[in-house]
């Protein structure tokens, strides 16, 4: 039988955006994203935890919604899906476009997607809920 066990003081855990940004790059230098599919992964990695986004009206009416709504929580996690997106493509897109014409070396461009991503919301590593302390 195997056990996995999670250590927090690794590479992936504490410098999760890093990390997270060099594999949207890798995946967009070899063809596997395009410049849409690289801010929806972006996108992606910063609603995950709504709660961290920078915008403390985005951040405090969460709790709100939830509360009252399964459909309306549905349709303010899609609302603020789409801001984030609007908010982060044309940075996102300037970075991948650089990086493709070699304009950015791929530690500039992790450096500019990392940052783009942590100036609209904290991406960090969490730990699963179901996942006891050990």
């Amino acid at each position: 039988m195997y056990y996995f066990r999670r250590f927090d003081e690794s590479l992936f855990c504490s410098r999760f955006a890093e990390v997270q940004a060099a594999g949207v790059l890798v995946r967009f230098k070899n063809g596997l994203l395009d410049k849409a599919q690289a801010t929806a992964s972006c996108t992606d990695l910063i609603v995950k935890d709504i709660g961290g986004l920078r915008s403390p009206m985005l951040r405090a009416a969460f709790p709100v919604v939830r509360s009252a709504s399964f459909r309306l929580t549905n349709a303010y996690k899609h609302l603020v899906r789409m801001y984030v997106m609007w908010k982060i493509s044309a940075k996102v897109d300037a970075a991948l476009e650089g990086f493709k014409s070699k304009a950015l070396s791929f530690r500039e461009a992790k450096e500019a997607l990392q940052g783009i991503m942590q100036q609209v919301g904290t991406v960090e590593y969490k730990k699963p809920r179901h996942v006891a302390s050990q």
